[in-house]
């Protein structure tokens, strides 16, 4: 007589990520900090996890390249098949997920973890978040066209290189790079979205919620002004709605305050300042209307525990060093 096994939810996230069902020896995850690729997921006979997960803190990307596999994401039954791509939020609930029963026998597939921190620093200065996280609640799977595939493919392959340099292969600016690179690969994956979103639709906003709507106005607005208007007010009366509001909204799709969102993207631009232009800590913060360098000082601190020129000499020191490295002659 067979024993059913005890259904529990597990909570997942960087920490303990190797209690996905799909880390077993032979799959060979390629891990850094905050990114997770499996290149060689496959069907395992005695593969049987009984467990509901929640993936914390992580967008996830799934592809199917052969056969099928079946599972459940927040409620919502799916069924991949060859060629589908699936991607999700973060605390997106899973169940049913990679269990043997619910996946051909010739199922192959890859899957990409990124980090909700690492993601939002990839994005925030120019594509929104709230963008990202409209466009996959929207459309969480994506059949790729032929050419689509052999597109998304070929950036698999150079994930896999990247991901796969040893010591002895590093080379200047490699984090630099691999960011870049991941960037580009969020843009494509957001761009498959956006045309399923554009055939779908007439117009952008067309089968939105009126919520919906006023945010993807707010981080426009944002985007737009660099974050220069640090008062949540100033946004909402753009919106002609009131402060509380625009923070619930923001709070209800992002986890964030319409406050923190400001502060992101200001520091993040303030920090590429820092680092790429020859404006001095002076001209920055006028440039950001701070009243003056003192005020701009602490405010940089409390998003980043170090001060302006701190943080403009320590990375530049190691942009310096990668640049020039030192010579065995």
């Amino acid at each position: 007589m067979n024993q059913k096994a005890t259904t529990q939810l597990i909570e997942i996230d960087f920490d303990n990520i190797d209690n996905l069902p799909f880390f077993e020896p032979g799959n060979n995850p390629q891990i850094k900090e905050g990114i997770v690729y499996i290149d060689n997921l496959n069907y395992n006979s005695q593969q049987i996890f009984p467990n509901v997960i929640k993936v914390k803190k992580m967008f996830c990307l799934l592809i199917c390249e052969t056969g099928m596999c079946q599972f459940t994401a927040n409620e919502q039954f799916f069924n991949l098949k060859s060629g589908d791509l699936f991607h999700c939020l973060p605390n997106c609930v899973f169940d049913n997920i990679f269990n043997n029963c619910h996946m051909s026998e010739d199922f192959s597939g890859k899957i990409l973890c990124l980090s909700e921190s690492l993601t939002k620093e990839l994005l925030i200065a120019n594509l929104g978040i709230l963008d990202i996280a409209i466009a996959i609640k929207s459309h969480p799977v994506i059949s790729l066209s032929p050419n689509e595939k052999r597109i998304i493919d070929s950036y698999c392959q150079l994930l896999s290189m990247l991901l796969s340099r040893d010591n002895s292969q590093r080379v200047e600016y490699e984090e630099t790079i691999l960011h870049a690179f991941l960037q580009s690969v969020i843009y494509e994956f957001f761009s498959l979205t956006k045309d399923r979103i554009k055939q779908d639709t007439q117009s952008q906003f067309q089968g939105l919620k009126q919520s919906e709507i006023t945010l993807k106005k707010f981080m426009s607005l944002l985007i737009n002004d660099g974050g220069r208007n640090r008062s949540v007010t100033y946004y909402a009366e753009q919106l002609f709605i009131s402060p509380k509001y625009l923070s619930s909204l923001t709070k209800k799709t992002t986890g964030r305050t319409a406050l923190d969102i400001i502060r992101e993207i200001t520091v993040k631009n303030i920090k590429q300042d820092l680092l790429y232009s020859e404006k001095s800590i002076k001209e920055i913060a006028n440039e950001y209307d701070f009243p003056n360098i003192s005020f701009f000082g602490k405010f940089f601190k409390q998003q980043m525990g170090i001060s302006p020129r701190q943080y403009r000499n320590q990375n530049k020191k190691q942009i310096s060093t990668d640049t020039n490295p030192k010579l065995d002659l």
